[in-house]
């Protein structure tokens, strides 16, 4: 299954939902990088945070081979 964005403000890796991280985007606080900063574990995020599943419909372009 293909995913595309949900919008153009979700973060993959938000800081209200998995915690604090070693770093943020400081346009988008919320952002993190994935990275808890109290142990240094990358975090295993749901993908539906920031994207949702393309419709089957979607035209594709290329090969898929």
């Amino acid at each position: 299954m293909d995913w595309t964005p949900k919008d153009s403000t979700s973060c993959s890796f938000s800081v209200a939902k998995y915690g604090a991280q070693q770093q943020v985007d400081p346009y988008q606080t919320d952002c993190g990088n994935g990275i808890l900063a109290s142990n240094a574990q990358q975090i295993l995020n749901d993908p539906n945070d920031a994207y949702q599943p393309m419709a089957a419909t979607y035209p594709r372009t290329g090969s898929l081979t």
